[in-house]
């Protein structure tokens, strides 16, 4: 019985051995097939990476194209926004002299026209006593002579008054000189509109470049492999 201890004991260590040699053989198997799972993920996650950088530098590039662009845009904006206001300055100075021009242009068109009537009416009282006085004097004159007189006076109104329609006429162009400028404005105004919308456009793409930037970057966990 003592005898069989011995031997049962060694025969249970041999068995426990063999045991724990096919465990770990078997922890081993595993291990290196796991192994090789994790290589496999970590060279599609890799790959993937790769991508997503390449895919990230094409989007930086898109994105310092589309910077630069929205900078040229504004710069254009800012200066189509100064030439819009400098139009509208000039256009507001120039219609308030215009119609400053007009008021007193249409005051002293009204005080000459009464002047010239006047000075007319007073003419042609003056031409009939002097006809009078000289037919007293000279019986011969006839009433062709008052006639020749009015005539003068009357061209001498008209000469006036073709003045005046000169003055009109410089009038009407110094308006349509500030209708062109509003016109002017208005089609810079429309320019001004259409350039905002670039601006816009310009200011989503880079918002979705910048969104894509933060998409691409390494959502990929990095795996350490020790093959020893």
């Amino acid at each position: 019985m003592d005898n069989d201890d011995p031997q049962r004991q060694l025969l249970l260590l041999i068995r426990d051995y063999s045991a724990e040699k096919t465990k770990g053989e078997r922890t081993l198997s595993d291990l290196k097939k796991r192994l090789l799972e994790l290589q496999a993920d970590y060279e599609v996650a890799s790959a993937k990476l790769e991508q997503t950088k390449r895919v990230r530098e094409a989007a930086e590039r898109e994105l310092r194209g589309s910077q630069a662009q929205l900078d040229r845009t504004n710069a254009l904006l800012l200066a189509m926004e100064t030439r819009n206001s400098g139009l509208q300055d000039e256009i507001f100075q120039v219609s308030s002299k215009l119609q400053a021009i007009k008021n007193d242009e249409k005051i002293h068109r009204d005080e000459f026209i009464r002047a010239m009537h006047e000075f007319n009416r007073k003419l042609r009282n003056f031409n009939e006593m002097a006809f009078q006085s000289l037919k007293k004097g000279h019986p011969n004159i006839t009433s062709d002579t008052d006639q020749m007189m009015d005539m003068q006076s009357d061209d001498t109104l008209k000469d006036l008054e073709n003045e005046i329609l000169s003055m009109d006429a410089e009038m009407l162009s110094l308006e349509g000189e500030c209708q062109k400028m509003t016109n002017d404005v208005s089609t810079v105004a429309e320019e001004l509109a259409n350039l905002q919308k670039k601006v816009s456009l310009s200011e989503a793409i880079v918002r979705q470049s910048e969104r894509l930037k933060d998409l691409s970057g390494y959502p990929f966990p990095h795996y350490s492999i020790n093959t020893r």
